[in-house]
């Protein structure tokens, strides 16, 4: 028989005196509570085939237009795909577990990455003299599909509150405690997205040889050490939330001040090599390249902000409860032994 705190329902399918098999709509993991694939609606399937449909053909057209790019030598084309794969990585995950945890600010992230994927498709095809028709054929494909992703998401969206409540109750302030800490969880994720396509824009500088652009030696340690050292930033965002952890949230702050340090930094400097920017053969692409360095430095200042003020809402519900109830539903499950640590798995 199911769990207790398990939801079930009846399959369609009739059996023996016409009693469907009792099938579970969520379960409960070490991570968390998910729903399960059978839980699913009509409109879930659709959302989740449509989603990962597009992302697939992204992803393979892009992988062709990569191994094209590094036989050609094309720097701009190999920088341009490979923000195209990693983001493309980070909609499967927004897409999958957006859907399995009902969290609307992840598909929410999905949809702002998908629309950065385009705005990286338009941009490519932009810079290009002679569009290929691989390019020609991505830009198509993701003009006409990320809408109809985006208004798919908004019809999940509007269906989400179920598993919400099978974690912390009918509680209004808990709800409301659950929603601003899922919120900040999903600012950690997308902060890790929009870091990782400042640190791989700024490092193209380095390859495409622009005049006064060229990286010196402390900058590429900075950019190389930068990717491990944020996600480390973000893992302890992850863990603070979980423990309640005043100490974590005082050493989240004061290393999270050296993000928008260096953003700022870059952000001048490439200010000041635009203002300078002499007439030259390569002016089109270097204009390009320092446009989308300084817009993905802007949202990164921007997700980096919102993070901050979302941890001032999260640290203000410590001790209020939350994690109690948290451990109250993970109790009645046969998987409560495997976290005696803590690290209580409600975001």
């Amino acid at each position: 028989m199911a769990a207790e705190d398990n939801e079930i329902t009846l399959s369609t399918e009739p059996t023996r005196y016409n009693i469907g098999p009792i099938t579970a709509k969520s379960t409960v993991r070490i991570w968390g509570r998910f729903r399960t694939f059978s839980g699913l609606t009509s409109i879930e399937w659709l959302f989740l085939s449509m989603s990962l449909i597009n992302i697939i053909i992204a992803i393979c057209l892009t992988i062709y237009q990569l191994v094209k790019a590094v036989t050609e030598l094309h720097y701009a084309d190999i920088i341009f795909t490979i923000l195209i794969l990693i983001n493309a990585g980070f909609c499967v995950f927004y897409t999958i577990h957006g859907l399995l945890r009902e969290r609307a600010y992840e598909l929410l992230a999905l949809v702002a990455a998908m629309v950065v994927i385009l705005i990286y498709c338009i941009v490519q095809a932009s810079i290009t003299k002679n569009l290929e028709t691989v390019k020609l054929v991505r830009l198509i494909i993701a003009s006409i599909l990320v809408p109809l992703n985006i208004c798919l998401a908004t019809l999940v969206v509007r269906r989400f509150g179920w598993l919400e409540f099978k974690i912390v109750g009918a509680s209004e302030a808990l709800q409301n405690m659950y929603k601003q800490a899922t919120l900040f969880s999903t600012l950690l994720k997308f902060d890790l997205q929009v870091t990782v396509s400042v640190v791989i824009l700024t490092l193209s500088l380095r390859f495409n040889n622009f005049a006064n652009l060229t990286l010196n030696t402390m900058e590429l340690v900075v950019l190389f050490i930068g990717i491990p050292i944020s996600l480390a930033w973000d893992f302890l965002g992850y863990v603070l939330m979980k423990k309640e952890s005043k100490i974590g949230v005082l050493v989240f702050i004061l290393v999270g001040f050296l993000k928008p340090g260096y953003y700022l930094f870059k952000t001048i400097t490439l200010y000041i090599h635009l203002s300078n920017l002499q007439p030259n053969t390569n002016e089109l692409t270097e204009k390009f390249m320092i446009y989308c360095i300084l817009t993905s430095v802007t949202i990164a200042l921007s997700v980096w902000a919102l993070l901050m003020i979302e941890l001032f809402f999260v640290q203000r519900n410590f001790n209020k409860g939350l994690k109690e109830r948290v451990k109250a539903t993970l109790r009645r499950s046969s998987v409560y032994s495997l976290n005696k640590s803590g690290l209580i798995s409600y975001v």
